[in-house]
């Protein structure tokens, strides 16, 4: 198991929760949830064809949460090295992994900015919310919500999610082709 990835996501959400404190309620909001995960979902069915999006599980399992072993830089520097050849990995070996890789940056590079769109989309849907209830107090509160955690949401699917995982999927494929 890729340990670095599994603290790195607890790490990134503990110290979130630890920078709102007591107020963490405050952050949930199921509206705001709908608009930016149903909406990077939605969105990238469109972009991508089903065959690439069925095999996101497959590529964060494979890469990001148990990475094979020939793709450290120590494997890897070996290999070029010509040290034991029970380690070395075949080009049809390379082939796949380079395609995957190449897959899975592409993927969560997409995700990233169609996240990224639907965190805007709320922010409008909020000020639209808004500007249709400034006389009533009472809808203002839900209507910022909307407005200002869509983004937050976005941002943290994207920053602590979608481009770490776009990263490491680039720096496995230099690993494999430094050039």
């Amino acid at each position: 198991m890729d340990i670095a990835s599994l603290v790195g996501i607890i790490t990134a959400f503990s110290f979130i929760m630890i920078g709102v404190g007591p107020n963490i309620g405050t952050l949930i909001n199921a509206p705001s949830a709908i608009i930016v995960i149903g909406g990077t979902i939605s969105g990238t069915l469109v972009a991508l064809p089903l065959s690439d999006v069925l095999r996101i599980g497959h590529l964060v399992w494979r890469y990001i949460l148990f990475p094979p072993p020939q793709l450290t830089a120590h494997s890897i520097a070996n290999k070029s090295a010509g040290a034991d050849s029970g380690n070395l990995l075949s080009q049809e070996e390379l082939r796949h992994y380079k395609e995957d890789l190449r897959l899975g940056a592409f993927i969560f590079g997409r995700m990233q900015l169609i996240a990224t769109g639907f965190g805007l989309i709320g922010v409008l849907i909020g000020i639209v919310l808004i500007a249709a209830n400034i006389s009533d107090m009472t809808a203002l509160g839900p209507a910022i919500s909307i407005c200002v955690l869509t983004i937050l949401y976005s941002a943290i699917l994207g920053t602590v999610f979608f481009l770490p995982f776009k990263t490491k999927f680039e720096r496995y494929l230099q690993l494999i082709e430094p050039n």
